[in-house]
């Protein structure tokens, strides 16, 4: 998946598990489905009995220092303008 997607669909799927009244609503699982792949390596490597909204923030981070890192890499090599 691209960075900005990630960190997208990550920072969408915090709002959406804060504001969310029912945990077992279909809006927040169909979240939740888009985004385990990407909080799957954070949970990894995060300790035994990490929050689940810790795990999301972590990922968002990740993956926004992976779209900036790519942009600037990009940039230095005289690549096309990413916007």
């Amino acid at each position: 998946m691209r960075p900005v997607f990630s960190s997208a669909s990550t920072r969408l799927n915090s709002r959406v598990a804060r504001f969310s009244r029912k945990p077992d609503s279909r809006f927040l699982w169909f979240f939740g489905v888009v985004t385990a792949p990407l909080i799957w390596p954070i949970r990894k490597l995060a300790p035994r009995g990490t929050p689940e909204a810790r795990l999301r923030w972590l990922a968002l981070g990740l993956y926004a220092v992976i779209w900036f890192g790519m942009r600037l890499f990009l940039g230095s090599w005289g690549g096309p303008n990413l916007g």
